[in-house]
């Protein structure tokens, strides 16, 4: 069922749906590898089949304790990723086991010597009132990935070298050294707005509450044709908006979307002329940002260099990229999950600072970035840091 268009909203959208990101990892466990090679461990008598990594000394946890728990998606070198499925996170503070379909040389090669294992992060959905139906008669059938049966033995710290058979319960995705980034938005689509204002668009009795933002003429895409998607971030002008897609361009000229953001930010942000392009990951693969024991500290020197902020890392590969200020936006997560969007300016200067710009206080800063704590992307930005940002 295609969406129907109307020219003008009756009022502001009511229905929001407000992402939560979903993390296994034990917020104070970072998996950071030492140099001893993953084993199989393999002790029919004692506990199902599984691997062991061991990792730099962190805090401990026992956590989940059993087996045949749910996966979860570890990257590791090079990008590569790997579903597993854990048993303890950090047994002891230096061992890190779990169950998985995947090969001794895969895991060895994804979760290699040094490197810091960071999690996928996912991203759901609490709705704000009962779910809408979906307008097409054709959903596609989502996969389970719970496993077949759930053992609940203790693990024991017995280690084989030699498997004696291979698991069979756990989903695995063998790693790529070379892991192509899927764009959400459609080949051809280019989102460029033209000269007229988004709308909001309130029609219960035919659809949910969306938005309609017409574009110049570009490659017509009905995709996804569904409501309560996936997040996509959009940057726009000095800022980021994330939104639900219903049409990505429809008749060439539409793009339909929801979107928990009032239709005034999503004006500011998806201006007149501005060319909508989806936020990407772009930390340097080789780059660890875990905070030392240091506080952040502001930096202004007008004389010099823009105002900024400097927290210090431990020891971790050097990058001056990008080295220029006012970049894109990009958000962060940090302890306890909260989400600061910054722009960075080095990811890591002499291999152990990170500089950046950033519109909050340096206590909100300090108080995010704590130290100990390993910083990542987010897959949702700071709701405060959906507008302009830098005049």
């Amino acid at each position: 069922m295609a969406p129907s268009i109307s020219l003008s909203p009756s009022s502001s959208p009511t229905t929001s749906h407000t992402p939560t990101v979903y993390t296994a990892v034990p917020k104070d466990v970072v998996l950071l590898r030492d140099d001893v090679p993953c084993v199989f461990q393999s002790n029919p008598s004692q506990h199902p089949d599984r691997f062991k990594c061991t990792i730099q000394p962190t805090t401990a946890s026992d956590e989940p304790g059993d087996y045949g728990n749910a996966p979860v998606g570890l990257k590791g070198k090079d990008g590569c990723l790997l579903f597993v499925s854990p048993v303890t996170w950090s047994w002891a503070g230096t061992a890190f086991v779990f169950e998985s379909s995947a090969s001794l040389e895969a895991i060895n090669n994804c979760f290699a010597a040094g490197v810091l294992l960071s999690e996928m992060l996912v991203v759901t959905d609490s709705p704000t009132s009962a779910p809408f139906s979906s307008p097409t008669n054709n959903p596609s059938v989502t996969p389970s990935l719970v496993p077949s049966s759930a053992p609940t033995d203790i693990p024991s710290t017995t280690s084989s070298e030699g498997p004696s058979s291979a698991p069979t319960n756990i989903l695995t995705v063998v790693p790529s050294l070379n892991p192509t980034v899927k764009s959400a938005i459609p080949d051809g689509v280019v989102l460029q707005r033209d000269n007229t204002p988004c709308i909001s668009q309130v029609n219960p009795s035919n659809h949910p509450d969306r938005f309609k933002c017409m574009i110049n003429p570009t490659t017509i895409s009905s995709e996804p044709g569904t409501y309560d998607n996936d997040p996509v971030g959009l940057v726009g002008v000095n800022c980021i908006i994330y939104i639900r897609p219903v049409t990505w361009a429809w008749e060439g000229n539409a793009f339909i979307f929801q979107s928990m953001d009032s239709i005034e930010a999503i004006n500011n942000c998806f201006a007149a002329g501005v060319v909508m392009s989806e936020r990407r990951a772009i930390i340097p693969d080789d780059i660890n940002l875990l905070r030392d024991n240091t506080p952040c500290i502001f930096q202004s020197n007008p004389s010099n260099h823009p105002d900024r902020f400097k927290c210090m890392l431990e020891p971790t590969a050097i990058s001056s990229e990008p080295g220029t200020y006012n970049n894109d936006l990009l958000a962060l997560r940090g302890l306890n999950g909260c989400v600061i969007d910054v722009r960075p300016v080095t990811w890591a200067w002499e291999g152990n600072a990170f500089i950046f710009q950033s519109v909050e206080s340096l206590d909100v800063i300090n108080d995010c970035f704590a130290a100990g704590v390993l910083i990542s992307e987010s897959e949702y930005g700071a709701a405060e840091d959906t507008l302009s940002l830098f005049g």
